[in-house]
């Protein structure tokens, strides 16, 4: 995405289910009048799966420096019911 001077770049990694297991957000450039930013954002994803494949808790977790695991972001349960 591109606005003015400002750019931001997302990419996303899969795993062999389909599910997102890394994001990387970068920014930089700025608007007018603003402070110009140079930044990136990381995440990780890992997951539970039921004994159907469909994953019923996710992990989000942000990257620190090296690629060492920041503090935990969040933690979304899933209850899946099977007729």
């Amino acid at each position: 995405m591109k606005v003015g001077d400002f750019r931001q770049d997302e990419s996303f990694s899969y795993n062999d289910r389909g599910d997102v297991v890394r994001t990387v957000i970068h920014r930089s450039g700025g608007f007018a009048g603003m402070p110009d930013v140079d930044d990136q954002h990381e995440s990780e994803y890992v997951y539970a799966y039921d004994d159907h494949g469909n994953w019923i808790e996710q992990k989000t977790r942000t990257l620190g420096k090296a690629g060492e695991f920041g503090r935990e972001e969040s933690v979304r349960r899933r209850l899946l019911t099977y007729y």
